[in-house]
C-alpha cells in the first residue's frame, strides 16, 4: 500500500486499506491518520468516515478523551449521511450514544440497524429473505413464536406464526437434524411475510 501511496499518492483506497492493516496492528493513530488521508482525498467515502469512527473510538476508550469520542460520532453520523442504509454504522452509533446515556437515540439507531441487518430496507416485507432452512431452524423459529405467545405478546399473531411453521415442517422430508435445504416455491410463498424478518 506504501509502495501504491508513493506511485499515485492521490489513492483513497491504498490510504483506507493501510488504514485497516495499521488498525489490525494496533496501531490507532497511524491508522487515524491514514482514514483521514482517504477522507481528504474523497470528502464522501462512507467507509472511510466509518471506520475513522471506530478508530477514534477506541482511542477515546483508552485514552478517555472525550474530545476524540464525540469526534467519532460525528463521523459515525457523516457515515450515515453518506450512506443511509449503514448498517454497522447504525449499529455503532447505537453503542456509543447508550455508553453516553441517551438511550432513545441509541434505540432508534439499533432499531435502524437491525432493519438493515434483516434486509427490511432494501426489499419488501412480501419477499422472502432466504430460501434456505434447516428443521434445527425452524424447530427454533416455532419454539420463539410459541415462547412469546406464552407470555401475552401479540398472542394471536404468534400462535397463528407457530401453527403455519408446523405445517410447513411437517410437510418437508427432512434429510437431518442440521442439514440445510431450499424451500419449495408453495413453502416460500407461506412464510414471506415472516421467515427472517425482524417481528
Amino acid at each position: 500500500y506504501r509502495k501504491a501511496i508513493e506511485i499515485n499518492p492521490d489513492l483513497e483506497l491504498a490510504h483506507y486499506n493501510l488504514g485497516n492493516l495499521f488498525r489490525d496492528l494496533g496501531k490507532s493513530k497511524e491508522a487515524e491518520n491514514s482514514y483521514r488521508k482517504a477522507i481528504e482525498i474523497n470528502p464522501d467515502f462512507a467507509d472511510g468516515h466509518y471506520n475513522l469512527g471506530l478508530t477514534l473510538r477506541d482511542l477515546g476508550n483508552v485514552l478517555r478523551d472525550l474530545g476524540k469520542l464525540n469526534e467519532a460520532k460525528l463521523s459515525f453520523r457523516k457515515a450515515i449521511k453518506l450512506n443511509p442504509d449503514f448498517a454497522d454504522a447504525h449499529y455503532n452509533l447505537g453503542l456509543m450514544l447508550l455508553q453516553q446515556g441517551e438511550h432513545q437515540l441509541s434505540l432508534q439507531h439499533f432499531s435502524e440497524s437491525a432493519e438493515l441487518f434483516r434486509g427490511g430496507k432494501t426489499q419488501g416485507s412480501n419477499q422472502i429473505k432466504s430460501e434456505k432452512i434447516s428443521k434445527a431452524k425452524i424447530d427454533h423459529d416455532i419454539e420463539q413464536f410459541e415462547y412469546l405467545a406464552s407470555k401475552g405478546f401479540e398472542t394471536q399473531k404468534f400462535s397463528d406464526l407457530a401453527i403455519l411453521y408446523k405445517k410447513v415442517a411437517s410437510e418437508i422430508n427432512w434429510p437431518s437434524e442440521t442439514q440445510i435445504i431450499s424451500l419449495t416455491n408453495k413453502h416460500q410463498s407461506l412464510l414471506k411475510d415472516s421467515y427472517n424478518h425482524s417481528i
